[in-house]
């Protein structure tokens, strides 16, 4: 049986996405039950889950609930949660993301430089070179790079079509505010980083 010190560290990096509908007023289809104090609006509810985040420390991200908490500048938003000391979640809350066969390909399969070498050595490859190429990713709206990521993904893109069209623009409306938090005159500046390898094969 595990102790507490078994878990303790696997505790200290838990995280829970708490959902916005958690901090409203509660009730059925017939009847909705309030209380003093109930937030009103998207903004009052982020101040809620970041009072919880301050006491508990485990719940650093607020899932929106679309449409409920729709607004017309989700970037504003995503500013004003950052300020609360919290963030918001994407895509995972909205759709069920299966977890991939071991050794599957992904769009960040080879981020690790030793798995790209071992990769290519395996292919027969010698005198192999990998370098780091730093680079920005610049000139898209935050609603554009989001459409350029999803059509970039086909696994994203696949997860998408399964989506409701309620989830699908939740997770659009999610993920545009994340990319706001760096925009900069309107359009995104993020740092990236690309492998270039090169090497020698003998047919």
């Amino acid at each position: 049986m595990s102790s507490f010190s078994d878990i303790a560290d696997a505790l200290e990096a838990l995280a829970i996405e708490v959902p916005s509908w958690a901090y409203g007023n509660s009730g059925t289809r017939f009847k909705v039950f309030g209380s003093p104090g109930t937030p009103r609006t998207v903004e009052e509810k982020i101040a809620d889950a970041a009072a919880v985040h301050r006491f508990t420390g485990l719940a650093p991200t607020v899932a929106l609930h679309i449409p409920w908490d729709r607004v017309d500048d989700y970037g504003a938003l995503a500013k004003h949660a950052k300020e609360q000391g919290i963030a918001l979640g994407a895509i995972k809350r909205h759709v069920e993301i299966p977890a991939p066969p071991p050794g599957a390909p992904g769009l960040f399969t080879y981020a690790d430089p030793a798995k790209l070498r071992s990769t290519l050595e395996a292919a027969g490859f010698s005198e192999l070179r990998i370098d780091e190429v730093p680079f920005k990713v610049t000139g898209f709206t935050p609603s554009e790079y989001f459409r350029y990521v999803t059509e970039l993904s086909a696994p994203l893109s696949a997860l998408l079509a399964k989506a409701t069209p309620d989830a699908r623009r939740a997770i659009e409306a999610d993920a545009t505010a994340a990319f706001s938090e760096h925009a900069l005159g309107g359009t995104i500046s993020l740092d990236a980083v690309a492998w270039v390898a090169s090497g020698q094969r003998t047919r």
